[in-house]
């Protein structure tokens, strides 16, 4: 490659290598951005009109992920959300505790508790959960605690708002 300095022993330090070529995976992305560029503003190239909603974009995203907030489930406490695993197994778990911890300005803390009863258990994962009014959505969890039949778990929120 030119540019590159051979020692006293006819090696390339690691350092040139690198740098060097660096340089030409670069040089090289921005030659294939620009021919691609030059391409689609060519006056023979074919465009795709895609069809557009007019839906506003917060409208949109609240309708595909539901805003999991502490208030959110502090509306559903004492319900119950149905946990599936990736074996398929269904497990039924309860609300039972939102609990919320001192957060700075733009920072909300809190930790969710469910109740599962049972001879499942199920271990620390990320599970699809649903329940019937917040729709399907994923959730770490980790296990609590056991008492009797019960097991309790935790899945903890730190969220930027």
């Amino acid at each position: 490659m030119e540019g590159l300095k051979m020692d006293s022993t006819g090696e390339v330090s690691r350092r040139q290598f690198i740098t060097s070529f660096a340089a030409a995976a670069i040089a090289a992305g921005t030659a294939s951005v620009a021919a691609s560029v030059a391409a689609i503003a060519g006056k023979n190239t074919p465009t795709v009109s895609l069809p557009t909603r007019n839906i506003p974009i917060a409208s949109s995203e609240a309708a595909l992920f539901p805003p999991l907030t502490q208030a959110t489930f502090e509306s559903v406490l004492r319900s119950p959300f149905r946990v599936e695993t990736a074996t398929g197994q269904s497990l039924n778990l309860k609300l039972i505790e939102v609990e919320k911890y001192e957060s700075g300005t733009n920072l909300e803390q809190f930790v969710l508790i469910f109740q599962g009863s049972g001879d499942s258990v199920l271990a620390q994962n990320t599970y699809s959960i649903e329940h019937r009014k917040l729709g399907k959505f994923d959730l770490f969890m980790a296990p609590l605690t056991q008492t009797g039949r019960s097991h309790y778990y935790q899945a903890a929120f730190n969220r930027l708002i």
